[in-house]
């Protein structure tokens, strides 16, 4: 439908008629909201949205380099964040797949001759879905999972555009943000289709329970065409010596609405568990440019909600609890363990090492923290932090993050230069800087405030 209202505006202009008709008849009076959500689509799809964002073009350019200013200076250990999407990637399937795909997780790296992944499996879907590649689609776009699409390129950029997109690339790949991602989501291909492929030819069925499958868009009679698919000896997956799952072949199967099925299903299933923040997740204001710098990090959380809370609160009320139960307490195990070895990276350097580590320890921030890494827990720490904030008069959680920035250094502006500037005044200033959190110039500027100031 995008490709055809690119091309002539009918395909859409066609559907919006037939909702209009179809909704006349049964009786809903309004569907201006859902058609307006709809046309939002559409206009990301085709490349329409940056060229009706009226926001003046000098505005545009500097909030784009504020929000890329912004993402070099914060994002420098976003890896560990996104490792925590290891649970729902490993722990979403059954211990017989696991024991399957582990011993292949050196293939996930390993490349032929001619570039291509050494594993055909997942060179097979990295290249229908997209996904698995996105350290080598970051070397030729500004695609980010965390903003919905890609940058808006209809205003004028110049060196200093040049240098910020490639700071930010560097930074990107630096946190482990783009390789762990590409990593979890090649875990994710070969644990979804080893899964599917077991249950289909040991058991004849679908490994998921009904709601799983109706949240990945699988019906019951789809199942069993997929099965049945993957059971054909002729069109059907390629089976090793040892009667492990080789390739798919969805290009070769003959029911091409179920392989169509199954890829979007594992499209789905991919970029939920490994989240990407996707236009059904967005509107127009999270969209725009003053949207995008205002909101900045926040459309992660804010698509959390609905991609991991609500759908995983939605398995849990129909007969999925046992799998969202384990899949709670081992984020939990697993955020606290994260949040520990970044507190750990965090004082590496400090005179005050050891009070920091003790004081981020603290019961009640180590219960926080470990939330914290948690996606589908994300927008309830936000809320949180939004609510203590108004009380205290704190306004981090309100502010734009570039605001945020801005307002640090004119905080500190006085201080720098005074004979008692200290350790701390020293180490923020450093940490505004773009890549300053990344793993190793993050210890090193702390080292260097601690040594600037040796005596306070």
């Amino acid at each position: 439908m995008g490709i055809n209202t690119n091309e002539a505006g009918s395909s859409f202009d066609d559907l919006v008629a037939k909702i209009n008709k179809e909704s006349g008849e049964k009786g809903y009076t309004n569907t201006t909201e859902e058609i307006k959500a709809l046309t939002f689509m559409v206009d990301g799809i085709t490349g329409k949205l940056g060229a009706k964002d009226n926001t003046p073009e000098g505005l545009k350019v500097g909030m784009r380099r504020a929000r890329q200013f912004t993402y070099a200076g914060v994002m420098g250990m976003a890896g560990m964040s996104a490792l925590m999407e290891t649970v729902p990637v490993m722990m979403d399937y059954s211990l017989k797949t696991l024991l399957k795909t582990t011993p292949k997780f050196a293939d996930l790296v390993k490349r032929a001759s001619d570039g291509q992944l050494a594993n055909p499996l997942l060179r097979e879907f990295t290249q229908i879905l997209g996904k698995g590649e996105e350290v080598l689609v970051a070397s030729v776009s500004r695609a980010t999972r965390f903003e919905a699409s890609l940058e808006p390129s209809l205003t004028r950029t110049t060196k200093v555009d040049e240098l910020l997109g490639k700071v930010s690339k560097f930074v990107s790949i630096a946190s482990g943000l783009l390789p762990v991602t590409a990593l979890l989501r090649r875990i994710s291909i070969l644990n979804y289709s080893t899964e599917w492929f077991e249950a289909a030819t040991k058991r004849g069925q679908s490994p998921f329970v009904a709601i799983r499958k109706e949240q990945l868009g699988i019906s019951d009679e789809m199942q069993d065409r997929i099965v049945a698919m993957m059971n054909d000896p002729v069109n059907g997956p390629t089976v090793g010596d040892d009667g492990g799952l080789v390739t798919m072949n969805v290009n070769k199967w003959t029911d091409q609405e179920a392989a169509e099925v199954f890829i979007m299903s594992m499209l789905r299933e991919v970029t939920q568990q490994v989240q990407e923040v996707d236009l059904g997740s967005m509107n127009y204001l999270l969209r725009s440019a003053i949207g995008q710098t205002v909101f900045q990090f926040l459309s992660f959380p804010l698509a959390a909600l609905e991609q991991q809370t609500m759908r995983m609160g939605i398995r849990a009320a129909n007969g999925d609890a046992k799998a969202v139960t384990k899949l709670i307490t081992s984020s939990m195990l697993w955020g606290t363990l994260l949040y520990t070895a970044r507190v750990q990276l965090n004082a590496a350097g400090r005179s005050d090492a050891d009070e920091y580590i003790k004081r981020q320890m603290a019961p009640d921030r180590l219960v926080s923290g470990a939330i914290g890494q948690i996606g589908a827990a994300s927008i309830f720490m936000l809320i949180i932090q939004m609510a203590t904030g108004s009380m205290t008069g704190n306004s981090n959680a309100f502010t734009p993050p570039a605001i945020g920035l801005f307002n640090k250094a004119m905080g500190l502006a006085p201080k720098i230069g005074d004979e008692e500037t200290s350790e701390t005044t020293l180490n923020t200033l450093f940490h505004l800087a773009p890549t300053s959190r990344v793993y190793g110039i993050h210890q090193s500027l702390n080292l260097l405030a601690n040594s600037l100031t040796p005596d306070k």
